[in-house]
């Protein structure tokens, strides 16, 4: 006999849960982003002479 092939709402679950997690881990990973940007010391511009 064949194994049993998972639902297709299985398979729909499974998908949501891989997504919600890899979108909280974008968050996190923005969250981060901003966090360094906003941290981190504007550099110093320098006036070029015309």
């Amino acid at each position: 006999m064949r194994p049993r092939r998972p639902s297709f709402n299985q398979l729909v679950n499974e998908n949501k849960i891989l997504l919600l997690k890899d979108e909280q881990l974008m968050l996190k990973i923005e969250q981060k982003i901003e966090n360094k940007q906003l941290t981190k010391k504007e550099p110093k511009t320098t006036v070029l002479p015309n």
